[in-house]
């Protein structure tokens, strides 16, 4: 059973220590030979979500721009799943309010990594 709507990120977005790859039938998310998993896309239609996934939509404007290519449930459904999986973060989530603007960078690498 996936996530209901209420407990996904307002504005999902791959976390950034995935590199996405696009191949043929298929999306790999994460690279080289230890890749993390692959999603079956045959038609492409998947690939269209996950690029959108750039933490600047939220999942309701997400299935109104892929209107006509995927159901808003099926919209849902691929996001929560790659939440449930770990693949997806929250965009619209702050960094801890007791780190400076000079601590998130210094530490942006395992800010990134830990989350």
């Amino acid at each position: 059973m996936t996530a209901s709507a209420e407990s996904l990120p307002a504005r999902p977005r791959i976390k950034p220590i995935y590199d996405v790859l696009y191949l043929d039938g298929r999306i790999r998310l994460g690279s080289g030979p230890a890749y993390i998993s692959e999603i079956e896309d045959e038609d492409g239609r998947y690939g269209g979500l996950v690029r959108l996934l750039d933490g600047t939509r939220s999942i309701a404007q997400l299935a109104e721009e892929l209107a006509g290519r995927l159901k808003p449930d099926e919209v849902n459904d691929g996001v929560a799943i790659l939440y449930e999986n770990g693949f997806i973060e929250d965009a619209a989530l702050s960094p801890p309010p007791e780190l400076s603007e000079r601590d998130i960078q210094r530490y942006a690498p395992n800010l990134n990594f830990l989350s």
